[in-house]
């Protein structure tokens, strides 16, 4: 028995498809994990090394709200609030994930970004690099060469080659 009429599959009833990116970076520290973790998750300490305004509700279900000014804010839901390991939060249809491994007298810090979309890829990317390298220069009070547009102009000529 053939389907109906209405139930056969066309190319313009199928369903659309986005192609995504995972970004993972990682740097080792020389702190303590409670000192990374503070860093990652109070509000003064996140804006301190972000260099916008923050917001931080820390447990899941709470919020995180970053206004980056002329260029937007991110407004997530903290879904992972796992002291002092991982701290995950949804951000529009991604995730972004920190996660505190103890490492010798240190630690390990990873972070991903999950799901990002490919059109933003490099600038997201690059922006992380910033963060973190703001992050270590707020730990540390070493100060750090702002790779922004370099790291951008790399990653979007290198990063589609890796997807």
């Amino acid at each position: 028995m053939a389907a109906p009429e209405e139930d056969r599959l066309d190319a313009n009833s199928l369903p659309s498809v986005t192609r995504l990116a995972r970004v993972d970076l990682e740097r080792r520290l020389e702190f303590s994990p409670q000192r990374v973790w503070k860093a990652l998750t109070q509000e003064k300490e996140v804006a301190a090394w972000m260099k916008f305004p923050v917001k931080v509700n820390p447990e899941v279900g709470g919020t995180i709200f970053v206004d980056f000014g002329g260029r937007g804010s991110m407004d997530g839901v903290i879904c992972m609030f796992e002291p002092p390991r991982a701290f995950a939060w949804v951000w529009g249809d991604s995730l972004v994930r920190w996660e505190i491994e103890r490492e010798g007298a240190g630690v390990r810090l990873r972070f991903a970004h999950i799901a990002m979309k490919l059109e933003l890829l490099a600038g997201l990317t690059a922006g992380w690099q910033r963060f973190l390298d703001q992050l270590e220069t707020h730990l540390d009070g070493v100060a750090r060469a702002d790779r922004f547009q370099e790291l951008e102009k790399v990653y979007a000529e290198e990063l589609p080659r890796r997807l």
